[in-house]
């Protein structure tokens, strides 16, 4: 699997918009959907991101080494800094 595809996967798995989930990675929306769509590599420090962040092989992310993740979540520690602030 491509790792544009895995990116895809990743984000809809969490539930994030393509706006949400750029912002997360400090790249802007068009950066993100040129790499969805497989237009735009991915560098090592946004795949670095994306596995800290959802706890991801970077083997399996970088070179399908390994098994696929069950499941995908945010790391606990990333958890509040990424949910939007609510504006009383």
């Amino acid at each position: 699997m491509e790792n544009w595809t895995k990116v895809r996967i990743i984000r809809k798995n969490v539930g994030l918009t393509q706006d949400e989930f750029s912002k997360i990675l400090n790249i802007t929306r068009s950066h993100l959907s040129n790499i969805e769509s497989g237009d735009r590599g991915i560098t090592l420090d946004i795949a670095l991101k994306i596995c800290n962040i959802f706890d991801i092989s970077m083997d399996w992310f970088t070179r399908d080494l390994g098994e696929a993740p069950s499941t995908i979540h945010i790391v606990k520690k990333y958890e509040s800094s990424l949910k939007p602030e609510k504006v009383l």
